[in-house]
């Protein structure tokens, strides 16, 4: 115990940061000697002593400033975090200007409030020094030269200063990682070092991006082109930005042209990045009206011209918004809304990407209105095939309006048909379990594919067998294949995550007389199963279903679903980051791919988009045995965030 306590101690100590924690009646209980050294004091008692005499009690922006503090920090202590910018004094009157960070916690099983200040001199001396240099170099060249020069230094500060503080956070997340691999850790030192983990897990993404901006900005940007496919990069788009709605009421429409090309070569990544940033912003400044995605292309010989229009009706920005869009890293509308994520390094990033592509980009917008984006890629297309109208179909039918706009429609009841679920994961069996309630078929369960083998050579027949894709031991084809193998003739669908366009004639080829996407829509398995399973003419008419059930279209918002999602995901998948790093120690990639895939899986069930996108994220790359630690970093961030909202849920 006395080894995780000085571990404890020594991150808290060794971090070159002014760390502080406070309790719930906002009186200090500890510090770190770094804020001792700071600001020249003689120990930790003085600290707590002098805390008023170090902060003036007007900022420079007029307000006060202990007034200001203690509300932010009774704030914090109520949920969330936060980064401010305050003068301190040192105790020989000269000022600091510090940047505070706030961030709940728990210390002894007590909630605390972790406060960890930067001195900004340095920085900011950084800052009048290059831009100096920048004045000196105003008196020998013309404006456009000085502009380059400008943005260049700003990305040289912006990468040492990222590196700067990258190493010790790098220190503090191996530390940190170091300590929680332990077995025998105690419980309260492991959800300290947890928190600790996430906490600079989530500093280090920010920092990430800032990175990759200095990166683009100092032309050590490559592409890397390579073939993809069209409507896979397009349904991953949809699927990112598709569980962001939440509960606003607007409709959401992929219009997706049948003329694009089944294959392209460009950067798919790149293109991914800036699609998924577009459209995310068209979600999160819109409250209702539509959002529409659309995309179109033009050929010519081998070359295709990508056409991507996204629309919507939200907040729309200013003339003065739309001239710094790509220039100036901020959010817009914070004032109205203070809880909108993001860093304001997005479109920036957009732009610098698609420049490097020699694509354009056109945003017209109106406060009040609405913005529209018009963005043209050009890539390579060296065949002619197309993804066809069935495919974009398949895309378009991600389109969905939400709640009242949906088309509601009443279940058949088949008490004559029997079903079986093939599934390894809990959650997926009570969703499917649930939905097909509202026929009154007999539903059989099975875990996994031995069993469901098992039963089929027991003499065991039905209508319809839904096959989970991706199950350990013995995946979802694999079981197929062998039941078609013993003569099996009766229908069989897929249940996959990975519903992509093309994704029909490989499960055909393959044994399955379908597929059924998750999460799985209401309409999509009313259709899969009023085609598989007959009415029965020897029955009379089925009675109508009980109205005072909720509408099957509701049926993810129950909260007997709800709860029960949340409590299989802490009590089963709590621990899978653990295991997806356990698996890639192993080099086994396949057990590496199905973690995160269900982890995707899940988090879609749940709408949690962000951690769906970090898991789809990762399962590709360990698909192509290249799982970068930014990758992993990212999915154990929103993982963790993800078991502390759901272990916790929101009143």
């Amino acid at each position: 115990m006395l080894e995780y306590y000085e571990n404890a101690a020594f991150i808290f100590e060794s971090v070159p940061l002014v760390l502080t924690l406070w309790d719930e009646n906002l009186q200090i209980i500890d510090c770190n000697m770094e804020a001792v050294r700071r600001y020249g004091l003689s120990g930790k008692d003085e600290y707590r002593q002098r805390i008023n005499e170090l902060i003036p009690p007007t900022q420079p922006g007029g307000y006060m400033s202990m007034e200001r503090c203690f509300k932010l920090l009774s704030n914090v202590h109520d949920g969330g975090q936060l980064i401010l910018n305050v003068m301190h004094y040192h105790i020989n009157g000269a000022e600091i200007p510090m940047e505070v960070s706030f961030f709940k916690t728990e210390y002894k099983n007590n909630p605390v409030v972790l406060t960890c200040a930067t001195d900004m001199r340095g920085i900011y001396e950084a800052m009048e020094r290059e831009q100096e240099a920048a004045e000196r170099v105003l008196k020998e060249q013309e404006r456009n030269a000085i502009v380059e020069e400008n943005s260049k230094a700003k990305s040289r500060f912006l990468a040492r200063m990222s590196h700067e503080i990258r190493t010790p956070v790098t220190a503090v997340l191996g530390i940190s990682e170091l300590l929680l691999r332990r077995e025998d850790i105690n419980a309260e030192i492991e959800d300290a070092m947890f928190k600790i983990h996430t906490a600079a897990s989530s500093l280090l993404g920010i920092i990430n991006d800032i990175l990759d901006l200095s990166k683009i900005e100092s032309g050590k940007m490559s592409l890397i082109c390579a073939e993809y496919e069209t409507a896979s990069l397009l349904s991953d788009v949809i699927q990112m930005n598709l569980v962001l709605h939440g509960s606003k009421q607007f409709k959401f429409v992929a219009k997706i042209a049948e003329n694009l090309p089944r294959r392209l070569s460009g950067d798919e990544l790149r293109i991914k990045q800036v699609l998924v940033n577009v459209l995310s912003n068209a979600f999160k400044y819109t409250e209702t009206g539509n959002v529409t995605f659309s995309v179109d292309c033009s050929r010519e010989n081998n070359k295709a011209n990508l056409l991507i229009v996204i629309s919507d009706t939200g907040k729309g920005m200013s003339q003065e918004q739309l001239s710094i869009l790509f220039t100036e890293y901020t959010r817009f509308h914070e004032f109205e809304d203070r809880f909108t994520e993001g860093t304001g390094l997005g479109m920036p990033i957009v732009y610098s990407l698609l420049q490097l592509m020699d694509a354009t980009i056109d945003v017209k917008s109106r406060v009040g209105k609405g913005t529209t984006v018009t963005i043209n890629i050009p890539q390579h297309a060296e065949y002619t095939d197309i993804i066809g109208p069935d495919v974009a179909k398949r895309l378009g039918r991600f389109e969905t309006q939400i709640p009242a706009g949906r088309t509601a429609f009443n279940p058949t009841p088949m008490p004559h048909g029997s079903v079986l679920v093939v599934d390894d994961i809990e959650t997926n069996r009570y969703v499917a379990r649930g939905l097909l309630g509202y026929y009154q078929l007999n539903v059989d369960i099975c875990n996994n594919g031995l069993e469901a083998i098992k039963r089929i050579r027991a003499g065991k027949t039905y209508d319809i067998i839904f096959m989970d894709h991706m199950m350990p031991e013995l995946n979802g084809i694999e079981t197929t294949m062998i039941l078609r193998e013993m003569g099996y003739a009766k229908p069989i669908l897929a249940l996959t995550a990975n519903a992509l366009a093309g994704m029909a004639e490989e499960f055909t080829s393959k044994g399955f007389d379908g597929f059924v996407a998750k999460p799985i829509q209401p309409t999509e398995l009313d259709a899969a199963l009023k085609k598989f399973i007959k009415p029965h003419s020897g029955t009379a008419p089925a009675a109508e279903l009980d109205d005072s059930k909720p509408d099957v279209d509701d049926y993810y918002s129950r909260p007997d679903v709800l709860l029960m999602m949340r409590e299989d995901f802490v009590e089963n998948h709590g621990n899978s980051a653990a295991e997806l790093r356990d698996a890639l120690g192993k080099n086994d990639s396949d057990t590496a791919r199905r973690i995160a895939h269900t982890i995707a899986s899940l988090a879609r069930y749940m709408q949690e988009a962000d951690l769906a996108s970090a898991a789809e994220e990762a399962e590709k790359a360990a698909k192509n045995d290249c799982l970068s630690s930014e990758v992993l970093q990212r999915f154990e961030k929103e993982l963790a965030e993800t078991l502390e909202k759901v272990t916790d849920p929101p009143d």
